[in-house]
């Protein structure tokens, strides 16, 4: 106890001639209770925070709070037995005017982005969100409790046009939207976090629209994709590092895409474990396929689709183990009203996946735009088997070119058990190895449109 208490005394020492102020948002009125909305007491303490930049402590207790907003040279510290708690009425929640321009030029007519948010940024600098307590977005509440894919539902965190970015330690839990969007950011530090998002539909874990990102050391358990990068503006989505994580999910465990208007580019995926989520609220909406038993599922293990118009370009993804997934690998190249741009130079290496379906994983592209440059090395991908030989061949399958992507795009099989590969050029595979847990018709590799294609 002793050790502990010179460590925070140390701790909090280290804080204050760093950042300044140290302010209460009890001293500035923040009551205990659900009957009691802090966000103005809050906004008070953040506003005189950052007159001079420090750190905005949320004390041991239950504090309910609609948007609070954090300025620049502010850190929002939510100690250890602190919980702040999304107020449970949409109204506390304005529509937020976002500064940058998010939608691209091909695309000018699309609805605006959803903005509501429980902790909401725009255009602050050195701004964090630390400490061992809570964050509760308050999700199930009956206000939120709307159809799929409602942009009026508040995010818990939601910042814009940000430089230097930090979010450590921290507890996320039950968003009523996605958990975090960090949009047109430069400069962000997710580390040592654990999100809990289970609470609605569309319940990502972490949503990136960003560059110069690292997510590292955290815990993600989600209803929607864990960790998805998202371009839905103008600018790239690029030099982004995912590593030591243990990402859970009933959707696609790491995404690129699905909105891919600018692209992606430099991105590394490293050292992480995927699995199935703990819980499932959005597969008793969703179609569950007739090849898979299993009540809790995750769809795609490694998701990289681009469907908009914007690029994928130097992907490296290694030291992965995937569990609970009906595709381990799923690349795809479509073209949704947009002219289609180059899908390539893409390693992945060192994966061991086990899946539970008939649908294999699968690189395509469309005709006349083909995916290329792929390595894939030291894979194993154990399959469960119980196809047949006819299940499928290139005539039964759909290029479904315009289609929403998922790896359920071109049914519930396809006809390989291992790798479907169509409309590809330049792939090598180096030491993929291909496993069934029980007898199946199907070869391990389909091909259809490949060029130059090597296997050792």
């Amino acid at each position: 106890m002793k050790l502990k208490l010179i460590f925070s005394i140390i701790t909090v020492l280290i804080y204050n001639c760093t950042y300044g102020q140290f302010l209460n948002i009890v001293a500035f009125g923040a009551k205990e209770g659900s009957n009691v909305n802090n966000a103005i007491a809050i906004q008070k303490t953040i506003d005189k925070c950052a007159e001079k930049g420090g750190i905005v402590l949320v004390p041991p207790g239950m504090y309910y709070t609609g948007t609070i907003y954090l300025k620049s040279n502010v850190t929002l510290s939510v100690m250890k037995g602190a919980e702040l708690i999304g107020s449970p009425y949409l109204k506390d929640y304005p529509v937020n005017s976002i500064s940058v321009k998010t939608r691209p030029p091909h695309r000018p007519n699309w609805p605006s982005m959803p903005s509501r948010a429980l902790i909401y940024a725009d255009g602050a600098s050195h701004i964090s969100i630390i400490g061992e307590g809570v964050i509760n977005g308050n999700g199930r509440s009956k206000d939120f409790q709307t159809q799929d894919d409602d942009p009026n539902r508040p995010k818990v965190i939601m910042f814009v046009a940000c430089k230097d970015v930090n979010i450590r330690d921290i507890h996320l839990m039950n968003s009523a939207f996605w958990m975090q969007h960090y949009f047109a950011c430069d400069g962000v530090r997710i580390s040592g976090i654990t999100v809990y998002n289970h609470g609605n539909l569309n319940n990502d874990g972490i949503d990136i629209d960003s560059r110069n990102v690292t997510v590292s050391d955290c815990n993600i358990d989600s209803d929607d994709d864990g960790i998805c990068m998202k371009s839905d503006g103008y600018e790239l989505v690029e030099n982004v590092s995912i590593t030591n994580c243990i990402v859970a999910s009933n959707c696609n465990f790491i995404k690129m895409g699905t909105a891919s208007y600018a692209g992606f580019q430099n991105v590394s995926v490293s050292n992480c474990v995927l699995k199935k989520a703990t819980v499932s609220v959005m597969g008793k909406i969703r179609r569950r396929m007739n090849s898979v038993a299993d009540s809790i599922s995750g769809e795609a293990g490694i998701a990289l689709e681009a469907v908009d118009g914007g690029s994928i370009d130097q992907v490296v993804i290694s030291n992965i183990n995937m569990t609970g997934v009906q595709t381990p690998i799923f690349i795809k190249l479509g073209n949704r009203k947009y002219q289609p741009a180059p899908v390539g130079h893409i390693i992945i290496s060192n994966i061991t996946a086990t899946s539970n379906s008939l649908l294999p994983s699968s690189i395509t592209g469309i005709p006349g735009h083909d995916i290329e440059n792929v390595v894939l090395r030291d894979i194993m991908l154990i399959s469960k088997g119980g196809g047949k030989h006819m299940d499928g061949t290139d005539s039964d399958i759909p290029e479904n070119a315009a289609g929403y992507p998922g790896n359920t795009m071109f049914g519930d099989r396809l006809p390989a058990y291992g790798l479907f590969l169509r409309h590809v050029k330049n792939i090598d595979l180096n030491n993929v190895k291909f496993y069934l847990l029980s007898p199946d018709g199907r070869p391990p590799i389909y091909q259809s449109d490949v060029k130059n294609f090597k296997s050792d």
